[in-house]
């Protein structure tokens, strides 16, 4: 017993040894974790103050630069637009020197006629001596008077072509609107492009009814800046005077600003797990798909396009049973596609009726830092929504939290097994008797009276008869022992 007694207290001193240094290595680890994030945590703060005050410092020389940058331009946009200025009042006094030139000129040419017509009826009258009669009048006069008319008309016309050459081209303001009204036939009117709508379709359009009525590039300009509205006429507003009488370059800039947004192989991975919305129609949906294909596959064929839209169109329908059906009859146009899908879905209906949405609300009840008025709100509860970053102050945390929770399951461990040993000990400690309740069928049998019921040690036929095997037996050194009884906490009374 006292082996049992000095056996069980060095394990449990060993037991108590080891959760000792146990727990001295995790606290020893934890403190230096500990030291270590500080640290970390310090030279972050450090890093960080150190790249703001480069940072601050970098935007604020490129701040003096852009500022710097913007006087300069200014300055220019000022000398550009004096010079502008100085150049349209210099070609107005032109123009106007040229039109007092001008009458000056016919009231010369005037003149000319006149003196010529009065020099020459004089000579005529000064050869034949008196009036000259008809024919005479007629075969000669009139004749000359003709060609003088003539050589005048051809020296105004030179003059014209060459005001018209000297006088430059006129500006966007000074234009006149009614330039074209009576030339050719009458085009149509033509829609307005306000930047909300697209404007490939529009530009298409724009571009067939120029065509059709042979515009050139000076009237597709002035035809596209009539039509411009709302956002578009304020982006045109805001560019360069150069691209402003362009045609070529102000639509490239309109296509830039209000054409597609994204790129072809974007589209493409977008088609790839494109999703129909809870409030979109099955047509609606149908036509999205097809416009992300032709944006996303442009220099594909067609037949290739309409497939990858088919598949495309089924993968994401919100409802794969009927997308499911008509799968199963592998169309090879959208159209087919979508008639499959609405017949599947009306099928449905009629055979299995409405189906009931699988959206739950959840009623969520007003923090204290929500501004709203209402006690409570409704929403769509969002499942496995993860945030894209975490970050790394928040993963460390966790490995803190996760070794805590260790150390207090080893220590809950150790508990359970310093009890399992105490019962151990208590057990060895007390005499064992037999327990019906372990095997209730089994039989007790007596070895000595051989009768069942007892035990041979609980026998009373035992004094009586003892077994010849016993009788030659040494005593039990147990029998020889004197009574000594234990306390409570196992020591000698």
């Amino acid at each position: 017993m006292q082996k049992y007694k000095n056996k069980f207290e060095q394990e449990l001193h060993y037991v108590k040894i080891e959760e000792r240094q146990r727990g001295e290595e995790l606290e020893s680890t934890l403190e230096s974790e500990r030291k270590e994030f500080e640290q970390h945590l310090l030279d972050m703060q450090h890093k960080m103050k150190m790249e703001a005050v480069q940072k601050s410092q970098e935007l604020e020389e490129s701040f003096y630069q852009l500022k710097t940058e913007r006087e300069m331009l200014m300055n220019k946009v000022e000398e550009q637009a004096r010079l502008i200025d100085n150049d349209r009042e210099k070609i107005k006094s032109q123009q106007k020197e040229l039109e007092v030139k001008d009458q000056q000129h016919a009231t010369r040419v005037q003149k000319l006629e006149e003196d010529y017509k009065t020099k020459t009826f004089s000579k005529l009258v000064e050869t034949t001596g008196n009036l000259a009669p008809d024919n005479v009048y007629k075969s000669k006069i009139i004749p000359k008077v003709d060609e003088d008319k003539t050589a005048v008309k051809i020296a105004e016309n030179k003059s014209s072509v060459s005001t018209v050459k000297s006088t430059p081209k006129t500006t966007l303001d000074e234009r006149p609107i009614s330039r074209y009204r009576n030339e050719g036939p009458i085009a149509p009117k033509l829609a307005t492009f306000d930047g909300k709508s697209e404007w490939k379709p529009y530009y298409l359009q724009f571009i067939h009814i120029a065509n059709k009525y042979n515009w050139d590039t000076q009237q597709k300009l002035d035809k596209l800046i009539e039509c411009l509205r709302e956002k578009a006429l304020k982006f045109f507003s805001t560019r360069p005077l150069s691209i402003q009488t362009d045609f070529k370059l102000l639509a490239d800039k309109l296509n830039q600003r209000f054409g597609n947004k994204d790129l072809p192989y974007t589209i493409r991975r977008q088609l790839q797990d494109v999703r129909q919305n809870g409030d979109e129609m099955i047509e609606e949906f149908a036509e999205r798909i097809q416009e992300m294909a032709t944006d996303g596959y442009i220099d594909t064929p067609e037949h290739v396009v309409e497939t990858i839209s088919v598949d495309a169109f089924l993968k994401g329908c919100t409802d794969k049973k009927a997308a499911l059906l008509a799968m199963e009859k592998s169309p090879t146009r959208m159209d087919q596609a979508l008639q499959f899908v609405k017949s599947s879905i009306h099928n449905q209906r009629v055979l299995l009726g409405y189906k009931k949405s699988d959206v739950r609300r959840v009623q969520f009840e007003k923090y204290d830092q929500d501004d709203s008025d209402d006690d409570s709100e409704i929403a769509v509860r969002v499942v496995n929504k993860k945030p894209n970053y975490v970050p790394w102050q928040e993963t460390i945390e966790k490995r803190v939290l996760k070794t805590e929770q260790d150390i207090t399951g080893i220590n809950n461990n150790v508990g359970k097994i310093l009890k399992i040993l105490e019962t151990r000990s208590n057990d060895n400690r007390r005499p064992r008797s037999p327990s019906p309740s372990r095997s209730p069928a089994r039989t007790v049998t007596c070895y000595t009276c051989n009768q069942e019921g007892h035990y041979s040690n609980q026998c009373e036929n035992k004094s009586n008869n003892t077994s010849p095997m016993r009788r030659n037996r040494s005593p039990s050194p147990a029998n020889s022992r004197p009574n000594v009884h234990l306390n409570e906490q196992g020591s000698k009374k």
